[in-house]
């Protein structure tokens, strides 16, 4: 199991960016409770949290998505993460028996030295239970931070609320959804312009954005040799990106062959990843950006169809490290 991680809501941002000052200043509470309607990102918004605490080289309050922390937080091997749930799909409370283990969990130090991260839906624990956790809130061991996820904070008891920290989660308003899916549809626009059918089986792919950000940063892992060529042809492989993976990849090496020639950063198309197309562009030979870029669009203007997947993938990629690789002495 993965954690997905896909990128926070901007009307959460607020919330993030204080929990995150307070955790770099080492005044943070040691227990903060997220409150609000359900459906509306507390989870996300908690891993978003955790993973950045936990980064070893956070890029201002943000996670770097390269340190050896934040690839275990996305593989959810992370030694200092720590998501309590109800132990079965069928069941769904967490009884006594799993509190009294996170209990002895919570007094031990963290793995790495730093923060261990503790995340709990707090409804969904028995009151039992709940009556167990009491004295981890109370006194949990030096840079531990408990995080409570809640819908509803009347169906709490009052002596777990009195002990946390609440952030009482913002609902968006109808203009809040309208610029946040407006952005987001643009993004999906700029990598198929041209590709109606596309852009709608695109819109219609409610993992879309979480397929975007992952192939983006394997990609940069990638170009960088810090994953193998096997590697990646596995994931595109895995996460069925056929054909929609030759529009990001055109949209990467387009943007970076953009920042070669001195184009403005604010004409980049994939501003998220900015930092990554911008790093390392002096070292590039243009000529084989430019020619890699004609590769690409000759893929893109053929049908795909009956061609092996496995060998066209290899082909892309081999091809695209060698022309990453070219640089000027």
């Amino acid at each position: 199991m993965t954690i997905p991680i896909a990128p926070i809501y901007p009307w959460q941002t607020n919330v993030f960016d204080g929990f995150i000052k307070s955790c770099k200043s080492l005044k943070s509470h040691h227990a903060i409770m997220l409150t609000g309607l359900s459906n509306i990102g507390k989870i996300k918004l908690a891993y978003h949290m955790a993973k950045s605490v936990l980064c070893k080289n956070t890029q201002g309050n943000n996670a770097c998505q390269k340190c050896d922390s934040c690839l275990q937080f996305d593989n959810n091997s992370h030694p200092d993460f720590h998501q309590i749930t109800p132990p079965t799909y069928k069941q769904k409370t967490v009884g006594i028996e799993q509190i009294r283990q996170t209990n002895k969990q919570i007094i031990n130090k963290s793995f790495y030295g730093g923060y261990q991260i503790f995340l709990i839906s707090i409804q969904s624990i028995t009151t039992e239970a709940a009556n167990a956790f009491l004295k981890s809130l109370e006194e949990p061991s030096d840079k531990t931070i408990i995080i409570l996820i809640c819908d509803n904070k009347h169906k709490i008891l009052p002596t777990i609320i009195s002990r946390c920290l609440l952030f009482n989660i913002k609902t968006p308003n109808k203009n809040d959804l309208i610029n946040y899916y407006s952005s987001q549809y643009e993004s999906i626009f700029a990598h198929n312009f041209n590709r109606p059918a596309l852009i709608e089986k695109a819109i219609g792919n409610k993992n879309y954005n979480n397929i975007r950000h992952n192939f983006f940063k394997n990609f940069f892992l990638f170009i960088n040799d810090n994953i193998s060529l096997e590697y990646i042809c596995k994931i595109t492989t895995d996460e069925n990106l056929e054909p929609i993976m030759m529009e990001f990849v055109h949209s990467i090496i387009m943007d970076i062959l953009l920042t070669i020639t001195g184009i403005e950063s604010a004409k980049i198309t994939n501003q998220d990843f900015i930092s990554d197309i911008t790093k390392n562009h002096r070292k590039y030979n243009k000529l084989k950006i430019i020619q890699l870029l004609k590769y690409i669009n000759y893929i893109r203007s053929i049908s795909q169809d009956s061609l092996n997947t496995d060998t066209l993938h290899r082909e892309i990629f081999a091809r695209i490290i060698l022309a990453f690789n070219e640089t000027f002495a």
